[in-house]
């Protein structure tokens, strides 16, 4: 026990004994009594550790009061029953869980309506581009129709003969118009079949035994504009083949041929034979105006027209456009 007597004190302790030689025996004496003190004190304490730690295996609550700083304190060791908690305290606790989860629950649907929210946001704006760029791309077609109308109005008043002849030339460009404009309804505005064109344009004409209309070619795709011209195109060629040439008698025959080209066109060949030959007044008054100054204009190809003894000869090509060409357009 003489460890924890400072250094100092332990010398001045030897010093004192030394000088005072009597005085040893009685230090000695009181030095063994001390630590046989101490070695009782902290078998004591030992013993006192181990009762609490029985006590509290037990379930038995014990209490150590201390003394730190001139201030006295107590530790109360035990073990947790299963009634820690007081009916109180677990309606409390119970309640605190059930508002916990009603907030969590509330956050939930703010944030699921948050996003719900901002979908919406997202598909009105899409909605609402999608409707102005159909409002600008039909004020765009309905523009080139009227226009294409005023055309042939102009141009059929110009060569008619009476007005009879003006109202059936007028009705029936504008009835071709019309069924080219079906088919891209069809389509939605589409690329749309060469094939499907010369048929519906030509149809009225199929019905002859043996028949009298020959089509070749590989069928292809154009778009909508080049689509609406062709059309017309052809209906005023098979009409006029129908009044004056192949088809006014009973054994003229038209063959329309086209081929795709190496520079993305699609060119056709149309050759009447058999019929009467070409008058020479008719040479103005077969729809050149209308084809050379409208639909030459809108399929950017020169059209070769050729009163050939045998029979008509034209020739045109027809572009094949990237679809990015005739897409809906976009604002600018």
């Amino acid at each position: 026990m003489l460890d924890d007597v400072p250094i100092l004190q332990k010398q001045r302790l030897s010093e004192y004994l030394i000088s005072n030689p009597r005085v040893a025996p009685v230090a000695a004496f009181g030095l063994a009594m001390l630590a046989t003190l101490c070695v009782t004190l902290s078998v004591e304490r030992a013993s006192r550790a181990e009762q609490h730690i029985a006590m509290i295996e037990r379930g038995q609550a014990v209490t150590s009061r201390f003394t730190i700083a001139e201030h006295q304190w107590m530790v109360k060791s035990g073990v947790l029953s299963a009634n820690v908690f007081s009916q109180t305290g677990m309606l409390i606790l119970l309640a605190g869980l059930i508002i916990a989860s009603l907030l969590l629950f509330i956050v939930r649907l703010a944030i699921q309506q948050a996003l719900f929210d901002r979908q919406q946001l997202l598909v009105r704006q899409e909605q609402h581009a999608i409707r102005a760029t159909l409002t600008r791309e039909l004020n765009h077609r309905v523009k080139n129709t009227l226009a294409n109308v005023l055309s042939i109005l102009s141009l059929s008043r110009r060569n008619a003969e009476d007005l009879d002849s003006f109202v059936e030339t007028f009705t029936g460009r504008v009835q071709a118009l019309s069924a080219t404009h079906n088919l891209l309804m069809q389509t939605s505005w589409g690329p749309i079949s060469v094939t499907e064109i010369v048929q519906t344009e030509m149809a009225p004409y199929f019905h002859n035994d043996p028949p009298r209309i020959k089509l070749e070619g590989t069928d292809a795709v154009i778009a909508p504009n080049d689509a609406l011209s062709l059309g017309l195109l052809i209906h005023e060629l098979v009409t006029n083949a129908a009044k004056y040439g192949a088809l006014s008698n009973a054994s003229g025959t038209v063959t329309l041929a086209w081929d795709l080209t190496q520079d993305h066109r699609i060119l056709f060949n149309w050759r009447e034979e058999g019929g009467p030959p070409p008058l020479a007044d008719r040479c103005r008054g077969f729809g050149s105006d209308l084809i050379e100054k409208v639909i030459s204009r809108d399929l950017h190809s020169d059209i070769k027209l050729e009163f050939a003894a045998t029979g008509v000869r034209v020739s045109f090509a027809v572009p094949i456009r990237e679809v990015s060409a005739f897409v809906l357009r976009q604002d600018s």
